[in-house]
């Protein structure tokens, strides 16, 4: 038997120059999906943030992302993003 990953997906831009480039949500979605469905990975759930950056959790569609992927019985077993910058913005170490 193959089991296939049940997923939720986060796709995310923080300006307007994102949306008009190769970061725009649509493209990151097509990028996801198709991954996803070479995968044979059901997806149950998009995210999406626009307009949103990555340096503050407080994000909408990501909190509530985040709250469900907390629970133990989430429903799906992974996240996936087109780049982990989508997610979050590693801190600057000095």
């Amino acid at each position: 038997m193959i089991f296939a990953h049940v997923i939720n997906i986060f796709a995310r831009v923080s300006s307007k120059e994102q949306a008009e480039k190769e970061l725009s949500i649509p493209a990151q979605l097509i990028a996801i999906r198709k991954y996803c469905q070479d995968k044979g990975w059901k997806l149950i759930e998009e995210y999406l943030d626009e307009g949103k950056s990555a340096k503050t959790a407080e994000r909408p569609a990501f909190q509530r992302m985040i709250a469900l992927a907390k629970k133990p019985n989430k429903g799906f077993d992974a996240i996936v993003v087109h780049k982990f910058d989508r997610l979050v913005v590693a801190a600057k170490i000095t």
